[in-house]
């Protein structure tokens, strides 16, 4: 997790340090002190990214096990399927919503680990 941050750190510190500096940007007058740094289309921007991002994730965490499918070998015990449709993921939530328990059990099992539904997430996560 650290790498990624480091990268998509490294990246933009690149992206902003490559602009060749010019005589305009002396020309060119200050700022107000009452100008906000973040504009209003910025704002908007930023909130409709992260609205993207919530719903997107939520549909994923909640009905992620009915549209993401499951590859691999899946006469593999370390592979969990889903046991409503052996072709999708199975799901990662530890329980479900009523309360009952649904990875629960398997989560501290050395040879099975994490579920591949929240792999699906962090990356969906990441790549946004």
């Amino acid at each position: 997790m650290l790498w990624v941050n480091l990268i998509m750190d490294t990246l933009a510190s690149l992206a902003l340090a490559t602009e060749p500096p010019t005589e305009d940007l002396l020309n060119r007058k200050p700022q107000s002190k009452t100008e906000y740094i973040v504009s209003k289309l910025m704002w908007k921007h930023i909130f409709g990214q992260g609205f993207l991002q919530i719903v997107l994730i939520f549909t994923i965490m909640y009905a992620g096990e009915w549209f993401l499918p499951e590859y691999g070998d899946k006469s593999n015990e370390n592979i969990m399927v889903n046991p409503e449709n052996e072709d999708m993921v199975r799901s990662g939530r530890l329980y479900r919503i009523d309360g009952s328990e649904d990875y629960y059990e398997y989560q501290k099992d050395p040879d099975i680990g994490a579920s591949r539904h929240f792999t699906y997430i962090f990356n969906i996560f990441v790549m946004l």
